[in-house]
Order: C-alpha cells, then sequence, then structure tokens
C-alpha cells in the first residue's frame, strides 16, 4: 500500500540501523533465519546519512560509496526520511515522460 522498501530501527536512544527489503530476502529467507529473531540480527547498523540539501549526484555517490540503494535524510539533526535508489529512479522516470510529452 505505501510502497515501503526500508524501515528505520530505533531503540530508546534514537537510530540504531535499518532494515530493508534485501535484508528480508538475502538474511531471513534465504539464509533461513527465524523470523522470530530480533531484527538487530539482520539490520545494517551505521546507516549512511545525508543532510536534506545534499544534491541528487552526491547522494548517488553515497549510495555508491556505501554500496547500498538507500539513504537517511536529516534536517536539524533529526531524521526526516528515507531516500531509495527506487525513489531516484521513480524521479528520473517521470522526469523523461514529462520532456517525452511535450514533444
Amino acid at each position: 500500500e505505501f510502497d515501503i522498501s526500508s524501515l528505520v530501527v530505533l531503540d530508546g536512544s534514537g537510530i540504531v540501523g535499518v532494515f530493508s527489503e534485501k535484508h528480508l530476502k538475502e538474511e531471513v529467507v534465504a539464509k533461513g533465519i527465524s523470523i522470530d529473531e530480533p531484527v538487530e540480527k539482520v539490520m545494517t547498523t551505521d546507516p549512511p546519512i545525508v543532510s536534506i540539501g545534499t544534491d541528487i549526484k552526491n547522494v548517488t555517490k553515497v549510495m555508491a560509496k556505501r554500496r547500498t540503494k538507500y539513504v537517511l535524510v536529516e534536517e536539524d539533526d533529526e531524521v526526516v526520511g528515507i531516500l531509495t535508489f527506487g525513489d531516484l529512479i521513480g524521479m528520473e522516470r517521470r522526469k523523461l515522460e514529462t520532456y517525452i510529452s511535450r514533444e
């Protein structure tokens, strides 16, 4: 319904990691890890974070360097969202569709 592929994992002190669709497929399903195990066993710790003003070019560089398909986005030291590779592809697709429709 919401097309979510990644979730921020929190504890009492703040962000401790990210659990993604990839973790579910590659760790839980493929390796047969029980769904009763705590998420901390398969999540990514120390997720990449960019500021809300970071340009898309640098966001893609962070994704490539960290070999991930998402970054957390923060504003004033507070996470305000997750930007995924799929979001970037969708943005480019919409730009291309707009360009084509003008012709």
